[in-house]
């Protein structure tokens, strides 16, 4: 029985995610205000890059209407330090050409800015540097 767990642990992606506060955290749920504080997200465009994990993605789906989150490709993280920013969370600019068209308040699939956004998220960032 210990090696279906171990086995388990070993299908599990182990890449990168990139997860970027877009909304403020002024009168939110104390649930959400906790985990942002968890995560070290603590003002608007900050950006975290954290190991893909089933905890991560539990984070995630609490947080899913105040963040945007996807895969990070192997150059991302180069990218940000080379730009100049070293401290953890990474302050980034708003981004170049504004968000999507629907604004903050509708998930990426629908044609906003919130949610999981798959590889899409290093375009994102590479135009907030």
């Amino acid at each position: 029985m210990t090696e279906e767990p171990k086995s388990k642990k070993a299908k599990e992606k182990k890449g990168k995610i990139c997860v970027i506060l877009l909304r403020g955290s002024v009168g939110v749920n104390p649930k959400i205000r906790e985990t942002l504080k968890t995560l070290n997200l603590n003002s608007v465009n900050n950006c975290i890059i954290l190991e893909d994990t089933s905890s991560t993605k539990g984070a995630l789906k609490v947080l899913q209407g105040y963040t945007t989150w996807g895969e990070a490709d192997a150059s991302l993280e180069k990218d940000i330090k080379a730009s100049g920013r070293e401290k953890v969370p990474y302050g980034l600019h708003p981004p170049r050409g504004g968000l999507e068209r629907k604004g903050k308040r509708n998930l990426f699939s629908g044609g906003g800015s919130l949610g999981y956004r798959g590889s899409a998220i290093n375009s994102l960032v590479r135009r907030m540097l």
